[in-house]
């Protein structure tokens, strides 16, 4: 009866084509979810753009400004004209906040999607090794606080306001899950071309904006 433990019966190059075929597994059923996911949030945006155009189209619609039912509100005395003012203000900043969301997945997808595209090229022009297959890990740079505090400002700026290529690249089952080819591949994944829709649909939020303050000044 042999006495070799399971480890050394094992065949090094089986091993590694076998992880190399889970590998690649794996990241078919990430091109998968990311493009379905990518389409959606995208959907959702629209939408989103939509909703705010309706908004503008019925403020635009109106005969005088404030509407003559604000009047008739028993809270609007003496200010109508605020009241309704902040009110369209925040459902625009509901919206927008919405909006943004939408958009900041729909990156995030795209960059994941992008980025296992990457990796699966590279594969086509070498041969996997078995530091491809290792956990991904990413160290973070040191940061001073003035540092921290622009990046911080940066990333709420991307979040809500308008779009920077400042996007933290979230990981839902943990960038150690990730092999390490794949994990730098979507780490490498340039955000300029990505968010240049983004900016389009973002710059449109706020021309509606404009438009609807005119109105409402006017």
């Amino acid at each position: 009866m042999s006495t070799e433990s399971p480890e050394k019966n094992v065949n090094p190059k089986t091993n590694l084509e076998d992880r190399v075929k889970r590998a690649q597994e794996f990241v078919g059923h990430l091109l998968a979810g990311m493009d379905s996911w990518h389409n959606h949030k995208e959907n959702m945006a629209h939408a989103a753009i939509v909703v705010m155009l309706a908004l503008c189209g019925g403020i635009l619609s109106t005969d005088a400004w404030p509407p003559k039912w604000i009047e008739s509100l028993p809270f609007q005395k003496p200010y109508p004209c605020y009241i309704a003012f902040f009110s369209v203000l925040f459902l625009w900043v509901l919206i927008h906040i919405y909006m943004r969301w939408q958009l900041l997945n729909r990156r995030q997808a795209a960059i994941k999607y992008n980025g296992a595209l990457r990796a699966l090229a590279e594969w086509v022009s070498r041969n996997p090794s078995e530091e491809d297959l290792t956990p991904y890990h990413l160290e973070k740079p040191k940061q001073t606080m003035s540092t921290r505090i622009g990046a911080k400002f940066l990333a709420f700026v991307d979040r809500y306001v308008f779009p920077f290529e400042r996007m933290i690249i979230y990981y839902d089952i943990g960038k150690e899950c990730y092999p390490a080819w794949l994990g730098k591949a979507v780490q490498e994944t340039k955000q300029k071309t990505i968010i240049r829709g983004e900016r389009l649909v973002t710059s449109g939020s706020f021309f509606i904006f404009i438009i609807i303050v005119i109105r409402m000044l006017s």
